[in-house]
């Protein structure tokens, strides 16, 4: 099976249209995150950032020693700390948040935290873009804005409300889980979330996984999401399962399904799971399924 470097440059490789040795040699660069620690929302961000940007190149955090970045962001009220000459700059302006190549002029808006992490993804990508460098069949944009308004239109309070999930299945636990639970944590969600997933976590998927590490490598999915996530959210209860959905359902009563939150990217098991709300709706009924639940984009699954 392919390592987390080796899926990087295979996926490299065939997007640029370049040999497997000179992929190695673009991904062979770090890229700094520079944000200040005593700012805590921007902190978080800067360290969103550094995540993300680690699954694919090296990335330096603001008390990290540098090398020689290829490219540097700015987070928020944080200044440029290397001689970079590809600059990213990210921060909370009038109309939402903006990720650009020039300084943005900051605002003291309060945002909800879903924004900031949205513009995390943008600006990990866009660093990214410029730190790989040349031969991407597209240019890419240089300024991008995430704007509630556009987002949501005018009911903008909706986001406020409470996230009430009572009892729900979350289908899978690889890269669009990952990405799933990683907005879910802006919204404090209350109630008990079963993860269910049969497989174990293998060093390939690092590369499009947030919350897993080396150290998860051959442990199952389902135990090492929860595992990890489960200290960033104080009013959510994790209960993994190392299993099929069909086996819980169907072995489990004391798993209420009337929620399904489906992340697997298989059709076939899709349609698999549709059958089981269908066996189960007579059997208990079904409230609702929410289908491919993630991030805008599953920007989790970022490669480049």
């Amino acid at each position: 099976m392919l390592t987390k470097g080796a899926e990087n440059r295979k996926m490299l490789s065939a997007f640029l249209g370049v040999d497997e040795e000179e992929a190695s040699r673009r991904l062979a660069v770090e890229v700094a995150v520079s944000s200040d620690t005593a700012d805590s929302s921007y902190a978080v961000m800067g360290h969103d950032i550094e995540v993300m940007v680690s699954r694919t190149v090296r990335a330096s955090g603001p008390t990290d020693p540098l090398s020689d970045p290829r490219a540097e962001v700015i987070v928020g009220p944080a200044r440029a700390r290397t001689k970079a000459g590809k600059k990213v700059w990210v921060g909370v302006v009038e109309g939402g948040v903006l990720v650009s190549r020039e300084p943005v002029q900051l605002t003291e808006t309060w945002i909800h935290p879903i924004f900031k992490r949205i513009a995390a993804c943008y600006a990990s990508g866009m660093a990214l873009r410029l730190a790989i460098a040349d031969g991407f069949p597209f240019r890419g944009s240089d300024s991008i804005l995430i704007s509630p308004a556009e987002l949501l239109g005018a009911d903008l309070a909706v986001i406020e409300r409470p996230c009430e999930i009572a009892e729900a299945l979350l289908a899978g636990g690889g890269a669009v889980a990952n990405g799933f639970l990683f907005g879910l944590q802006s919204f404090d969600p209350r109630g008990r979330l079963h993860i269910v997933d049969p497989k174990k976590v293998r060093d390939g998927i690092l590369n499009r996984c947030i919350w897993f590490t080396e150290e998860d490598i051959g442990n199952p999915k389902a135990h090492q999401l929860a595992l990890r996530a489960q200290s960033h959210f104080p009013h959510l209860e994790f209960v993994p399962h190392e299993a099929t959905v069909r086996d819980v359902v169907h072995q489990d009563d004391s798993v209420p399904l009337t929620r399904l939150i489906t992340t697997v990217d298989s059709r076939r098991v899709r349609r698999s799971q549709r059958s089981i709300r269908r066996i189960d709706h007579r059997r208990r009924g079904v409230r609702s399924a929410l289908q491919q639940a993630a991030l805008q984009a599953c920007l989790s699954k970022l490669y480049l």
